[in-house]
């Protein structure tokens, strides 16, 4: 796929990691991006998916709730996020697990609210092994 942008953008636009339908990479400006996926020349992946751990399911019932303590209280979870709503493409670009595609999130407290940060695979399943003790 070859589109001119201008010398500019190609000397100075701001710079993105995109992934073929191959699995091959390549790094664009957001401008030609934008201009592919004005053409329909590029359909940029416009979900991803996450695995999540630390975070507590919220509970209305006293009793799912003690239900889900008895059984170990497991916090993983496997989920869906929508690039541009959950999480910026710039995030997504740099945090994506190169062998499987995926995000992996910790959660943590921090000043009474949930905070999630991104972690490398390898972390992930380290924590993941400590929460299933």
């Amino acid at each position: 796929m070859r589109f001119a942008t201008g010398l500019l953008d190609w000397i100075f636009g701001e710079r993105i990691t995109i992934e073929l339908p191959n699995g091959q990479k390549r790094t664009v400006t957001k401008h030609w991006l934008a201009k592919m996926s004005q053409q329909g020349r590029a359909a940029p992946i416009t979900t991803i998916q996450v695995h999540t751990i630390g975070r507590a399911p919220e509970f209305n019932d006293m009793h799912a709730f003690d239900s889900w303590m008895l059984s170990g209280g497991n916090t993983y979870q496997q989920e869906t996020w929508e690039i541009g709503k959950d999480v910026t493409a710039e995030q997504a670009a740099e945090y994506r697990d190169t062998e499987t595609g995926a995000l992996y999130v910790s959660y943590q407290i921090v000043d009474s609210e949930w905070k999630g940060r991104f972690v490398t695979r390898q972390l992930f399943l380290r924590l993941k092994a400590v929460n299933e003790m």
